[in-house]
């Protein structure tokens, strides 16, 4: 059989396309059908295979969508469109490892395309492999200097690796290449260590003066210009653009304080159902969960760990929620409800799959850290499944965690940081927890003071250490010397020596007071 299409059928497809782009999958489904029904002999021909993979996609079903262009592939494996978009599905739902191997793949067929290596650099982030990322980068960059998300990318992979200056230049020749690009200005602001200037603050102010930026853009560009008045001193302005570009934020988020409210309350009351016999053992002696709000120093504590020579810092990892979430599918029913109805013996074996799907992490050293951001309000499944496993919950000053999250564009998630009153909502939500979990398992959960580590760096150093049943080691003092890589915001922070200097709140006065109250008024109600 021939594999060429016919003009009819190329017309067809073509059509189906064109049906697809508007929305019309039924008109689409329908000219597919009358188009295998009176060819059969194409139901397994790549082009028509592609068609019902897009309207599978259009459709939300990505598995199915993925299924056809895999089909497709096998009878075309050297299509670089189809290999481009089973790479881009694929990565929506997290197999990182298919993504890889089919970039490399794009790469082998087509060397000198710069995108083809922009887009294997990005495929190995998620794989934390930033070193090959970066040098993935540097290759697309010969084959196109002038592509400022390319520089963006190597940017942020530098940061990640601990090389800031090089970071900061790379954000800065984006910016040379393509002033308005509002992601460029909020990775280089983001890079808190690296002030904004003068002269920044005037360029930010014309590029928001253009009303035809788009919302994101205008956000993205809103952020930086708060954070540069505010490294100049200008703090009125800095929190007046500060709120705008956060109002502008929140009104393109579904998010509830209320309901949040309500769902930590749940989870709370089901674990207090939950047979506590289950916490007994050592299954996860390996593991060390850090648990925290964004912006409280979490990252600074895992730092401390990965310093020492017996921990690997295995960074904001979603293992343990998959691990839940997976059970949930498995049981047809919600942790809410399955949670108190677990036996000992099905805690154990969740706690394995957790272990079996975190054992990279144990390559090279005994321990490893897991500073996931969903870990503080499952820190009751972390204690039956894994009842060995240390867990060191970070705080820092209510108002400097609220602020510093309020004054942050994060890249995902996090949708209750772009409202001051949802801030302080869902920190109360998180206080409330954590004590119910301190009360709950005593010594067994550890609590460290952001400001406690400030002013005595050496003893809480040391109290933390033995707490994870590690011995003392003058390395973790000099964290910032550890190479590793670090892909959260504090990414830059954590390269340097411990200071004294991080609170801002009180440079902006009178203008926190709202929150100031926020987080009073709850805290005597709770």
């Amino acid at each position: 059989m021939s594999t060429d299409l016919t003009a009819h059928e190329k017309r067809t497809l073509a059509d189906v396309s064109v049906a697809i782009t508007k929305g019309n999958l039924a008109a689409a489904e329908r000219k597919l059908i009358l188009l295998m029904a009176s060819s059969p002999s194409r139901n397994d021909h790549p082009d028509v295979l592609r068609m019902l993979a897009a309207i599978q996609l259009r459709r939300g079903d990505q598995r199915s969508a993925i299924d056809y262009l895999q089909l497709a592939l096998s009878a075309r494996p050297d299509d670089l469109a189809m290999l481009g978009e089973l790479a881009t599905l694929l990565h929506t739902i997290g197999r990182f490892d298919e993504v890889l191997v089919l970039q490399q793949h794009v790469c082998e067929l087509d060397p000198t395309n710069s995108r083809a290596w922009f887009n294997l650099g990005k495929a190995l982030r998620p794989l934390k492999r930033f070193n090959e990322s970066r040098e993935a980068f540097e290759k697309a960059l010969t084959l196109e200097a002038k592509f400022a998300p390319i520089h963006i990318a190597l940017g942020n992979t530098l940061k990640s690796l601990g090389d800031i200056a090089g970071a900061v230049r790379c954000f800065r020749r984006a910016i040379e290449i393509d002033p308005r690009s509002g992601l460029a200005w909020i990775n280089l602001s983001n890079t808190k260590t690296s002030n904004l200037n003068d002269a920044d603050v005037i360029r930010l102010r014309q590029t928001l003066s253009d009303k035809q930026l788009n919302a994101d853009t205008r956000i993205r560009l809103g952020f930086s210009l708060a954070k540069a008045l505010g490294d100049v001193g200008e703090h009125t302005q800095a929190f007046a653009t500060m709120v705008e570009a956060n109002l502008l934020k929140r009104s393109r988020l579904k998010w509830n304080a209320g309901h949040s409210t309500r769902a930590m309350d749940a989870l709370r009351g089901a674990f207090s159902r939950v047979d506590p016999g289950s916490s007994e053992g050592d299954l996860g002696r390996e593991a060390i969960f850090v648990a925290s709000l964004p912006r409280s120093g979490s990252t600074l504590i895992e730092q401390i760990l990965a310093a020492h020579p017996l921990v690997t810092g295995a960074d904001e990892l979603d293992d343990l929620p998959a691990v839940i979430e997976a059970e949930s599918k498995l049981r047809g029913k919600s942790v809410l409800s399955w949670a108190p109805e677990a036996t000992p013996a099905d805690w154990h074996r969740l706690g394995q799959d957790y272990l079996h799907r975190t054992e990279r992490w144990r390559e090279k050293t005994a321990y490893f850290t897991d500073k996931g951001m969903g870990n503080w309000p499952l820190i009751g499944a972390i204690r039956v499944m894994l009842p060995g496993a240390r867990i060191v919950i970070c705080r820092r000053d209510p108002l400097e965690t609220c602020f510093s999250c309020f004054s942050t564009l994060f890249q995902e998630g996090h949708a209750f940081t772009y409202d001051l009153a949802d801030c302080a909502a869902y920190w109360h939500d998180f206080d409330r927890m954590c004590r119910f979990w301190k009360a709950q398992f005593g010594a067994q959960v550890y609590e460290q003071t952001y400001e406690a580590l400030q002013n005595d760096q050496e003893g809480e150093t040391r109290r933390l250490l033995n707490y994870c049943g590690l011995p003392f080691d003058a390395a973790c003092l000099r964290f910032y010397e550890t190479e590793r890589a670090v892909s959260t915001i504090s990414a830059a922070q954590v390269r340097e020596p411990m200071r004294r200097d991080t609170a801002k709140a009180d440079r902006y006065g009178a203008l926190l007071d709202p929150l100031r109250t926020a987080l009073a008024t709850k805290s005597n109600n709770t």
